[in-house]
């Protein structure tokens, strides 16, 4: 597994993106006869994370009853393998067993990324997007920061 496909399913993980299909991946070909390598390109299509279908009305229930963290941990990974009659993967899950197949200094380099993400931070970034409400804009730090801390569980 490479380094970039595991930070891929990491990034999908943080975001509950649980829509990363074949067509939403891309690899950039290098023109024949130059040097280099083949790479995967940036992500994209991030439609259907952090909770895009729920209303303000339920992001704020969530949020006041204290239910955003199970809202958190349904994020499965529906387009990827598993054993028929079995449950699909967390996305956690999933981006952890990327990482089982990474050598020690991929996983460790993910590992100090996911920790990078803070709070404040991501506020900030998040106040900086036009058209959020304020509820909208609460609830999706908060299952940013619950995601960042279940992916350090796992990858830790």
């Amino acid at each position: 597994m490479s380094a970039t496909a595991t930070g891929y399913l990491i990034f999908d993980a943080l975001i509950a993106n649980g829509d990363r299909h074949d067509r939403n991946w891309a690899v950039l070909l290098r023109p024949p006869g130059m040097p280099g390598a083949d790479a995967l390109c940036g992500s994209f299509d991030h439609a259907s994370s952090l909770g895009f279908n729920l209303s303000d009305e339920e992001r704020q229930r969530r949020m006041t009853d204290g239910t955003v963290a199970n809202w958190a941990r349904r994020g499965f990974a529906r387009q990827f393998e598993h054993q028929r009659g079995q449950r699909n993967q967390t996305l956690v899950d999933l981006a952890r067993s990327a990482s089982e197949l990474c050598g020690p200094d991929v996983r460790k380099y993910w590992l100090q990324a996911v920790l990078s993400v803070q709070s404040d931070v991501v506020g900030s970034i998040l106040a900086r997007a036009p058209g959020l409400s304020d509820v909208t804009r609460s609830f999706t730090r908060e299952v940013i920061m619950i995601n960042r801390d279940r992916l350090f569980d796992a990858l830790g």
